[in-house]
């Protein structure tokens, strides 16, 4: 993906699922991995809304 690109996708907020707000701890454990690396610990609802916000959001 283009430098433009992520700065583009970093900066939209169409959306409301671009940004959600969560813990500095849950934030740092994330860091910059994708769905596929880390999700939701303990928490299954939680889990699966992450999955399908970050699915329905992500750059093509």
């Amino acid at each position: 993906m283009s430098q433009e690109r992520c700065v583009a996708y970093a900066n939209c907020l169409d959306d409301e699922r671009h940004l959600e707000a969560v813990s500095q701890r849950s934030n740092r454990q994330k860091a910059d991995k994708n769905s596929s690396e880390w999700l939701v610990p303990d928490n299954p609802s939680q889990t699966c809304r992450y999955a399908a916000s970050w699915t329905a959001i992500k750059p093509a």
